[in-house]
């Protein structure tokens, strides 16, 4: 299966994951989560870039990790951790209209 396949066959569980968390999660880090989906579905991003998202926004929608999510916001600690790892590596691909498109997901997610 193609890694642009893989994505949208676990876009339900992502957006379920975030609609769940989002509080506990905050905005800033349901933010880079959906930009890292942003990159994984988008056809302009080399697959390096892709496949670096996609392992860690596989990270967020497992439920094992190194610290459980059911801790609330500190259960999103590592999480956030690895989204900020993989977003420093693939950074150079992400443009500012992809940044602006993740903003506003994220703030329609707290009601904003």
């Amino acid at each position: 299966m193609r890694l642009h396949h893989m994505a949208h066959a676990n876009e339900q569980s992502f957006f379920s994951k975030l609609g769940r968390f989002a509080l506990d999660m905050g905005e800033d880090l349901v933010t880079n989560a959906i930009l890292l989906w942003l990159v994984v579905v988008s056809d302009e991003m080399p697959l390096t870039a892709k496949a670096t998202a996609l392992g860690a926004i596989a990270y967020l929608i497992m439920p094992l990790d190194a610290i459980p999510d059911a801790l609330g916001p500190l259960g999103f600690t590592d999480d956030g951790a690895v989204l900020l790892a993989a977003l420093a590596q693939i950074e150079i691909n992400i443009t500012p209209s992809m940044r602006a498109d993740a903003r506003r997901r994220a703030r329609k997610l707290f009601g904003g």
